[in-house]
């Protein structure tokens, strides 16, 4: 899935770790944002609002957790165990191959 990052008032607020009009692939939809490689590299959480959908095939690696209760999420299943972004935000090793696996396969 790729989206492309719009503004939707660039006066009153713009990520600055994001291009305007750039193309990104989406790592992960969840809750109503999409997380997604920013210009830093960060696998970061984005409101969907601020993005137009370019292509909206679902990758096959994904798997999708509709609950109304736990909220929706779409996405890699390595994304949903617990502490697992935790963990590559901490530089741990283990977590850092994983995640860069997943993003080559995109």
């Amino acid at each position: 899935m790729i989206v492309r990052y719009i503004t939707i008032d660039p006066v009153e607020y713009q990520y600055g770790d994001l291009t305007p009009g750039r193309e990104y692939k989406v790592l992960s939809i969840e809750d109503g944002f999409v997380r997604i490689s920013n210009d830093k590299a960060e696998p970061i959480l984005y409101p969907v609002g601020y993005f137009h959908r370019v292509d909206d095939s679902i990758p096959p690696t994904w798997v999708i957790h509709d609950d109304p209760w736990d909220g929706g999420f779409w996405g890699p299943a390595e994304f949903r165990v617990p502490g697992f972004l935790e963990d590559y935000f901490d530089g741990k090793k283990e977590a850092i191959e994983i995640y860069n696996r997943l993003l080559k396969n995109l």
